[in-house]
């Protein structure tokens, strides 16, 4: 009889908490960027109070500068040549590595050829082969977007190898036993289990993306928020440096956002049991 009572209560409170004030979503929203809210506005007080060192702007001066950047065009510009680098490099690293991945990992022989490939090459920053790339492919789009690819292949397909080997053989079992077919152990059995990996290989994947073609355009490129920034730097004029690093980091943290959504879709089980 307790035990009734007790689940009772805890199912009364569970519903009251989703109900008040704090379980509404945007309030959640909001108490969990309160951190970042709160360094903004301990940033915009310093830059008011004249506190901040002179290479360093005040937010309500980047959004000022931002403003300007897309009434003259430059900032679309700009961030058109960085996103379509990242988008063609990291499609191509997301197919090829979930490819690679399901391959190597259903196919042990397969696996073992590829393996020494992949440790030799991935621990070596693909940035650094960007000199190399520019003398094979020139200065342009296909250098930097090589770069943008091998950077975003080696995680998703890390991840990928792993997760197909995770598999339970218990499930591959039970699927011959009811006569599936390869295709369908590969479409019904494999790729569902190991998805939360493909995942989380393809959201380290974005980042790296992210990283690497910023850094790219440092080096040598006539567009982009990267050489945006650079030029900047090279005149002084931090507004306009300020803007392109934070235009990057917003980019970033939208698809990342709109990445995790995509999880949360398609692993509905995981997230509500996490939440």
């Amino acid at each position: 009889m307790a035990s009734k009572e007790s689940s009772v209560v805890e199912r009364i409170i569970d519903r009251s908490d989703a109900d008040s004030f704090f379980g509404r979503p945007v309030v959640q929203a909001l108490i969990r960027y309160s951190p970042l809210f709160a360094i903004a506005l301990l940033w915009q007080f310093a830059g008011m109070a004249n506190l901040l060192p002179y290479y360093v702007v005040a937010p309500d001066v980047i959004a000022v500068q931002l403003v300007e950047m897309v009434q003259t065009g430059a900032l679309v510009e700009n961030a058109v040549a960085s996103l379509s680098l990242i988008y063609v490099g990291f499609a191509l690293a997301a197919v090829a590595g979930i490819g690679m991945g399901i391959l190597t990992g259903r196919r042990k022989n397969v696996g073992r050829v590829f393996d020494p490939l992949v440790s030799s090459i991935y621990p070596i920053p693909k940035i650094a082969l960007f000199p190399i790339f520019v003398i094979w492919f020139g200065i342009g789009f296909m250098s930097k977007a090589v770069v943008v690819f091998l950077a975003a292949f080696y995680p998703v397909y890390i991840h990928t190898f792993d997760g197909v080997r995770g598999v339970p053989e218990l499930h591959i079992w039970s699927a011959q036993n009811f006569d599936a077919s390869r295709l369908q152990i590969l479409t019904e059995v494999v790729i569902p289990d190991s998805l939360p990996q493909i995942l989380s290989g393809l959201r380290v994947g974005l980042a790296l993306s992210f990283i690497v073609v910023f850094s790219a355009e440092l080096i040598q490129s006539d567009l982009g928020l990267g050489q945006l920034a650079l030029q900047a730097r090279q005149f002084n004029n931090y507004e306009l440096m300020f803007s392109a690093i934070s235009m990057i980091a917003l980019f970033g943290v939208v698809h990342d956002r709109l990445l995790l959504l995509v999880r949360k879709r398609l692993l509905y089980w995981q997230e509500g049991d996490r939440s």
